[in-house]
Formats: structure tokens, C-alpha cells, sequence
């Protein structure tokens, strides 16, 4: 995980329940298919079979919904935490 000093805490922005199918696209070119869930403006929940790295980056394509770049802040199991990068905005399809 990514340690934070207990200061630096803020509340998390609410999270709205949702099942988006999309693909998760990594730096080496390849890509896992993942499913967002627990969706918020600051990040969302990915499921998804193959482990994501705590730190990484990667690009959410979903089909109808965008795109953007988020950076993996926990993982457990199928289960990541992803924060969207703020300097990627959501791009239109």
C-alpha cells in the first residue's frame, strides 16, 4: 500500500454503485479485461483476474463511458483501489 501520514487523510468522495465492463490498459502495451465498481469522481473499485502492481499506472478504456488514467493504490486478491490521475481528463469515445 501507499503510506500517507495520517494528516495528509481526507474523505473519501461518494461512491456510487455501478458494474462498467472495460479493459485496463498497462505501460508494456498489454491489457486485462477489469470491471468498475464502487465508482466516484477520485477513483473507483477494478476487479479483475490478473494482479495489478500497487503504484501502477494504467489506462481504463469502457466502452460508451471514456477513458482515463488511474494509479493503483491498494490490491487484494481480484480486488484494486484506483485513484483517477487528475492531469487525464475523461475522454469521450
Amino acid at each position: 500500500m501507499l503510506e500517507r501520514a495520517f494528516s495528509e487523510w481526507a474523505d473519501r468522495a461518494k461512491r456510487r454503485p455501478s458494474r462498467l465492463a472495460g479493459a485496463a490498459y498497462r505501460a508494456d502495451g498489454t491489457w486485462v479485461r477489469v470491471r468498475l465498481t464502487n465508482l466516484s469522481y477520485d477513483g473507483c473499485l477494478l476487479v479483475c483476474e490478473t494482479p495489478l502492481s500497487v503504484g501502477e499506472i494504467v489506462k481504463l478504456v469502457m466502452p460508451k463511458a471514456g477513458k482515463a488514467e488511474a494509479q493503483v493504490r491498494w490490491a487484494e486478491g481480484e480486488k484494486h483501489g484506483v485513484r483517477f490521475v487528475e492531469t487525464c481528463p475523461v475522454e469521450e469515445l
